[in-house]
C-alpha cells in the first residue's frame, strides 16, 4: 500500500562480516549501503542489491515493489439534525466500507449507513481499494441540536431482517406520562 513501511533485504544479509552492500536506485533509502532497508514508497519501483566480498564476484538480486494507491475516500459534508432524527450518510471512493463508532449505526458495513446519534458524533469511514488490500479513511460530523419534537417513524417491518424491526418514536422519553394507543 502507498506509504506502507517495507523492509528490504533478506535474513542472510549480515552486516560487518566483510560483505559490502549497495542498493540502486537510492530513491527513498536512508542508507544505500545497509543490508536491510526500511522504505515507504508512493510509486512502484525496482531495487537492485549488489553484495560484494573481497576475492569473489559480486552477487545481484532485484526486488520489484508494486504500490497500490490509497483510495481517496469521501465521507461527505458535516450535517446537522434534530435530536431524535436519523440521517443516511454517503461515502464514496472505496469498494468495501466500515463505519465507526458502530453503536448508533445501522448498516455499518455499507457506503450509506443510517445513523441516529444521541449527541453530536464524529463518524469515521474506512474503505478499501478494489483489491481489498489498502484502506483509506475519512470522517464526517453529525451535529445534534436539542429538540423536544416527537418524531414518529412510519416504517415498521418486524420480519427479523434487522431493518425497521422495531417501531421507534423519537423523543418519547421526554414525555413520561404519554399514552399510546394503536388501532388497526
Amino acid at each position: 500500500c502507498e506509504n506502507a513501511l517495507i523492509i528490504l533485504g533478506g535474513q542472510k544479509n549480515i552486516d560487518n562480516i566483510g560483505i559490502t552492500y549497495s542498493w540502486s536506485p537510492t530513491i527513498g533509502l536512508l542508507n544505500p549501503t545497509s543490508p536491510h532497508q526500511g522504505v515507504k514508497q508512493t510509486a512502484s519501483i525496482s531495487y537492485t542489491l549488489t553484495a560484494t566480498t573481497p576475492g569473489c564476484p559480486p552477487l545481484f538480486d532485484t526486488i520489484n515493489i508494486t504500490v497500490i494507491p490509497t483510495p481517496k475516500i469521501d465521507a461527505g459534508s458535516d450535517i446537522t439534525i434534530n435530536e431524535g432524527e436519523s440521517v443516511t450518510l454517503h461515502a464514496t471512493g472505496g469498494t468495501t466500507y466500515f463505519w465507526e463508532p458502530k453503536d448508533s449505526i445501522k448498516y455499518f458495513n455499507t457506503a450509506n449507513p443510517d445513523v441516529a446519534p444521541r449527541g453530536s458524533t464524529k463518524y469515521y469511514v474506512y474503505a478499501s481499494d478494489p483489491t481489498n488490500t489498502c484502506f483509506g479513511v475519512d470522517s464526517v460530523i453529525v451535529f445534534v441540536e436539542p429538540s423536544d419534537e416527537i418524531i414518529i417513524y412510519n416504517t415498521f417491518t418486524p420480519n427479523g431482517d434487522g431493518s425497521n424491526d422495531v417501531w421507534y418514536i423519537a423523543n418519547i422519553n421526554k414525555y413520561p406520562k404519554s399514552h399510546l394507543e394503536i388501532f388497526n
